[in-house]
């Protein structure tokens, strides 16, 4: 049964696959000195490559060619200068699914998930339903990465610096209140600044239903889901039955909202409400290596989130082709 019962009220009289414009960001990206990465810049497009040690190296690619019909490419830059780089696959425009990891420095497992994702539909664009597009960004905080810690490299918890209507500035992070954690102001980041603008000016322009996975860990034993929210403690409808979906398919926790003694603030899945982007964070059971078999389960963390994102896959599939046949 389709988890979608919102999307399949909306009448689509007839499903044309269209060749999409394929847009790129210059290389030059977003700085410290001017964040605004100007959309699109067809005149520098950038490709991946891998070399020996599986590290993935950035070239540019100024005839446009597009390693196994994906496009990576760079939204921005950390506060040390580091590039983000995205993957987007497939062409839909109707439905993007975006999947993010490493908000928080310290959760580099969730980095090693997010990767090894992208490189299933990076070789495998078959996979991708013609009405879809997918979109992965392993690292937002790869400074944080660097020196395993879990805020940026000017100490401010990059999931409380998002621009909502409850940012505080002296933020809860991780479980008391800090001083700065919060940054000196809604999205004063470069990572948030680039994140945020990416998200709006380019994904959700793309497609018509965007919906955005954020991993994290670690939530013990089971792993938990929690959806994104406009009000606190009330999670958005869509984005409910989303996080409820994959609750179910994977046996994480349901969680309504974060444990804690106090309000959390400035936080990416009420961003993305507020956005009318469906959302939900996902924490890994543990911060082992997506390989390794968490306590109590019968699988590795990868191996349950590449059958969960087939399962996504095939119920969008499902819900365009019962549209198209006029069902």
């Amino acid at each position: 049964m389709l988890f979608f019962n919102r999307i399949l009220r909306i009448k689509i009289k007839a499903i044309i696959v269209l060749p999409v414009s394929v847009f790129f960001i210059s290389i030059t990206g977003c700085t410290e000195n001017s964040p605004d990465t100007t959309f699109p810049d067809r005149n520098r497009v950038i490709a991946s490559t891998t070399d020996r040690t599986g590290r993935q190296e950035i070239k540019e690619n100024k005839f446009g060619k597009n390693v196994a019909g994906t496009r990576t490419y760079i939204i921005g830059k950390s506060v040390k200068g580091t590039p983000l780089v995205v993957t987007d696959a497939g062409n839909g425009k109707e439905i993007g699914l975006v999947i993010i990891g490493s908000l928080h420095g310290n959760e580099y497992n969730t980095k090693i998930l997010v990767a090894a994702l992208e490189s299933i539909y990076h070789k495998n664009q078959d996979f991708i339903p013609s009405h879809m597009s997918l979109f992965f960004l392993p690292a937002v905080n790869p400074d944080g990465v660097t020196y395993n810690t879990r805020r940026n490299a000017r100490n401010v918890d990059l999931n409380r610096n998002f621009p909502t209507e409850d940012w505080k500035s002296d933020a809860i992070s991780p479980n008391k209140q800090s001083v700065g954690s919060g940054g000196i102001s809604p999205g004063s980041e470069p990572e948030i600044r680039a994140l945020t603008k990416w998200l709006l000016e380019y994904v959700k322009q793309a497609v018509e239903h965007m919906y955005v996975i954020s991993f994290h860990s670690s939530y013990p034993p089971t792993g938990a889901v929690q959806p994104g929210y406009r009000i606190y403690g009330d999670p958005g409808p869509e984005s409910e039955e989303f996080a409820r979906f994959i609750s179910r398919e994977t046996g994480y926790k349901f969680l309504h909202t974060w444990i804690s003694s106090s309000r959390i603030t400035g936080e990416f899945i009420h961003w993305c409400e507020m956005n009318n982007i469906w959302s939900c964070d996902i924490e890994l059971p543990d911060y082992n290596s997506p390989s390794v078999i968490p306590h109590g389960k019968k699988e590795p963390t990868y191996a349950t989130f590449r059958k969960l994102l087939q399962e996504l896959l095939y119920d969008f599939f499902s819900l365009y082709s019962e549209e198209g046949n006029g069902r």
